[in-house]
């Protein structure tokens, strides 16, 4: 028996509420194992009376880290972009630039990232551009579930790739 940590932050009645609950599997899950079980705990939560929404969610194997990267964070800092979309994207086009500038190309099958801490600043800072012109243009939450649904649909192989045989 394997174990797993299921930790889920909701609003309920205008309050932050966590349930923190133990999964038994019978061996390892995989990322989409993980997944099918933390959706299940969430489908449940939401019948819960007085659910209004879902503010983090996390599954991790007991006694091992739990992951705490939480991208929405990034919202909260809406009021450093630009003033207008089109500024906002010529912030983006910088921001890609400069991650572009953290790897080495050395010929058409070799390149390497020339100091990893940069590359990961660089793609940060692209990752919050993007958010912010996102949000500038008024991306709601419809938008971001149509995206979440096309991302399953590209998981579960509706657009998998055919894998190439050896």
């Amino acid at each position: 028996m394997v174990r797993y940590n299921i930790e889920v932050k909701y609003l309920s009645f205008g309050k932050e509420h966590t349930s923190e609950v133990y999964y038994n599997a019978l061996d390892n899950l995989n990322e989409e194992e993980k997944e099918s079980v933390l959706q299940g705990y969430l489908d449940i939560i939401k019948t819960y009376k007085g659910f209004e929404g879902f503010l983090e969610s996390y599954i991790w194997k007991d006694r091992e880290e739990k992951s705490l990267i939480n991208l929405n964070k990034l919202k909260n800092y809406k009021s450093i972009a630009y003033a207008t979309p089109l500024a906002q994207l010529e912030k983006v086009k910088e921001e890609f630039n400069e991650l572009l500038n953290e790897v080495e190309v050395k010929s058409l099958t070799y390149s390497f990232i020339k100091n990893i801490d940069n590359f990961k600043a660089e793609a940060l800072d692209l990752i919050t551009a993007t958010v912010n012109l996102l949000l500038l243009t008024g991306l709601t939450d419809e938008d971001f579930d149509k995206h979440i649904e096309k991302l399953n649909d590209y998981k579960n192989g509706k657009y998998k790739k055919e894998k190439i045989k050896e």
